[in-house]
């Protein structure tokens, strides 16, 4: 196999970070779970839940609620998105830098003491 060109390499990269973002949802929800919304990375709701007893509330509140709830889960999905584009763009490098910096902090606390007895 030849090597891949420029254009591949962003082509390939590109669907990464189609596929993660695609992956991203927003949830949030009211008191009690009355109301739950949950929306994509942009912004599009997903899923919005309404508890029947909720619906027989004051409209303007419930409204209110809703309008809230929606920008809770896009504030947490551009969140999310954000995290997910770095990730990706940092690459496998950086998880495996991520992991080695895990087992380095754990080596500071000191050896473990490893005990078997029967």
């Amino acid at each position: 196999m030849g090597r891949m060109s420029e254009d591949e390499r962003l082509a390939d990269r590109a669907a990464l970070i189609d596929a993660a973002i695609g992956r991203v949802r927003g949830r949030a929800q009211s008191h009690g779970g009355l109301v739950v919304l949950e929306v994509d990375a942009y912004k599009v709701i997903t899923d919005l839940r309404i508890a029947p007893h909720a619906m027989s509330s004051d409209p303007a509140r419930l409204a209110t609620v809703i309008a809230n709830l929606h920008r809770q889960a896009c504030e947490q999905a551009a969140s999310a998105a954000e995290q997910a584009y770095s990730e990706v763009i940092a690459g496998p490098a950086a998880a495996a830098q991520a992991v080695s910096a895990e087992w380095e902090e754990l080596g500071e606390l000191g050896p473990t003491p490893i005990t078997f007895s029967m």
